[in-house]
């Protein structure tokens, strides 16, 4: 059975999508998240407490930001070992994207159904993890993941001389 290299047959969507949740929602998001983080007395930070009290009516509490701002960082750190694992092309990171996928849309529709102000905001919300679980799950990409030729449709691909 010819050996098949994972680098050659990734899937133009696993590398843009694990790009994306390892560099933007991973590394790019612990930068912003720390920065604001660690340095609470900032013009951000006072900016980002105004901007919140438009949407709460009052001015939220440092502290109580500063724990929103930590939990978020615990969904970056996961977004960035999950697509970094995307890129590598390990089955566990492919299965571990899909289930957090799966809990963020889940959470998605219990804040829309406890605030109903946010619903048209939970529909944007839902529309990346949706994506994710969508092409996670198709078969080529799982194949491609187990290690599996894939499955192509259509005419059949050319070997090259040499193959």
């Amino acid at each position: 059975m010819k050996e098949i290299n994972k680098k050659e047959n990734r899937p133009a969507g696993v590398l843009v999508l694990g790009g994306l949740n390892f560099l933007i929602l991973g590394l790019g998001s612990l930068l912003v998240l720390s920065s604001l983080y660690f340095r609470s007395d900032s013009q951000t930070f006072t900016a980002l407490l105004a901007e919140m009290a438009k949407y709460f009516g009052a001015q939220p509490e440092v502290e109580v930001v500063k724990k929103v701002i930590l939990i978020q960082m615990g969904v970056s750190a996961v977004f960035a070992l999950t697509g970094l694992g995307l890129l590598l092309g390990k089955e566990a990171a492919r299965k571990a994207t899909v289930y957090f996928s799966f809990f963020v849309v889940l959470l998605t529709f219990a804040a829309a159904l406890f605030n109903r102000g946010v619903v048209r905001q939970a529909f944007v919300q839902i529309i990346y993890p949706g994506i994710l679980i969508v092409y996670l799950t198709n078969k080529n990409v799982e194949g491609y993941f187990r290690g599996l030729p894939a499955v192509r449709q259509g005419l059949p691909r050319q070997e090259k001389p040499g193959d």
